[in-house]
């Protein structure tokens, strides 16, 4: 009689444990689905707290120490139709801790910051510990995207094609038509740099495609000479991250900012 009484209570807690375990399988799911963390557009930063298994993801209540000099970058899909992207850079002497509250816009619990004036028009800006003045500086910035076949290539079948002047004709458009994309696309990503250094004036930067991938050499004319390296730090970074299919020719693009 004990031996099945144990048994049954063996049984009732393992069943007990699973079903606990599918229940906070999907809130598990989704609070870690939401915010993707760019480690490879990002430098000096030591993530803690993060209780995704993925760990580029984060969830709430993660936090990033983000040490002199470094940059934080991460993405929020809110909706097929919305994703946000904020950029941080840590200018000052020490390093900067900063807590994620949610995986939704601002982001970041500014309760567990000192120093700072708030988010206006997209922007925070935190005084440093040794009084420097926008020592932490974050840019939010909002990104539409595009619905499934917007902007679709036409491509002109062999059997619509008369002669070999049509079929260069269509080769040459399709080719245009899938650069601007990539302009369309990266335009955003490259201006967030743009912003979270306050440069004013145009940025113009060139570089060259090949194998789906950017090649080595950037170009990039900054009016300010003071910023320009650490915004060519984070251009690069968003060029040679950003994903180009179907550019396997070498392909040069020209863009200003």
């Amino acid at each position: 009689m004990n031996i099945n009484f144990y048994k049954t209570n063996y049984v009732f807690r393992r069943s007990l444990i699973c079903v606990l375990l599918l229940l906070a399988a999907p809130v598990f799911a989704m609070e870690c689905g939401d915010l993707q963390l760019y480690s490879d557009r990002s430098s000096g930063i030591q993530v803690q707290g993060n209780n995704c298994t993925d760990s580029s993801f984060l969830s709430e209540g993660a936090r990033i120490n983000v040490a002199s000099k470094g940059r934080l970058w991460v993405r929020s899909i809110q909706d097929s139709n919305n994703a946000y992207q904020m950029i941080c850079q840590n200018s000052g002497s020490g390093s900067v801790n900063l807590e994620f509250s949610g995986t939704t816009p601002p982001f970041l619990n500014l309760a567990s910051l000192t120093n700072c004036q708030g988010w206006a028009n997209n922007k925070l800006s935190c005084s440093g510990s040794q009084a420097e003045k926008s020592a932490l500086y974050c840019v939010l910035s909002r990104k539409r995207i595009k619905a499934a076949g917007e902007k679709k290539i036409e491509r002109t079948t062999s059997v619509k094609m008369r002669d070999i002047t049509q079929m260069l004709k269509a080769k040459k458009e399709i080719a245009e038509q899938r650069n601007q994309t990539v302009i369309d696309d990266i335009a955003p990503e490259l201006k967030i740099c743009k912003d979270l250094y306050q440069i004013a004036g145009k940025v113009e930067v060139d570089w060259t495609v090949e194998n789906n991938q950017a090649q080595e050499t950037i170009n990039i004319i900054s009016p300010e000479k003071n910023d320009q390296g650490v915004l060519s730090e984070c251009v690069e970074s968003v060029i040679t991250t950003f994903s180009y299919p179907g550019i396997n020719r070498k392909t040069s693009f020209n863009m200003t900012l």
